[in-house]
């Protein structure tokens, strides 16, 4: 696929919170099996982490985008 020209940032944001979530999930599967705290707490950083990245991709597909009028 090709990324429109003006939304890279925005795609790579996505891309950088999808990746963060995945290892977010694979730090809780961690937790849950061995009951390391470390690995919850790394989980939940991970998580916010992502969060972030979700909504700058989400402020840089807004400004991609442009005016948009009704």
């Amino acid at each position: 696929l090709q990324i429109p020209n003006g939304f890279e940032t925005a795609v790579e944001l996505f891309k950088l919170s999808s990746e963060t979530q995945l290892e977010s999930d694979i730090q809780i599967m961690e937790w849950v099996k061995t009951g390391n705290d470390a690995a919850h707490i790394r989980s939940d950083v991970l998580l916010q982490e992502s969060f972030d990245y979700e909504m700058a991709a989400l402020a840089e597909y807004k400004l991609a985008q442009g005016p948009i009028n009704p």
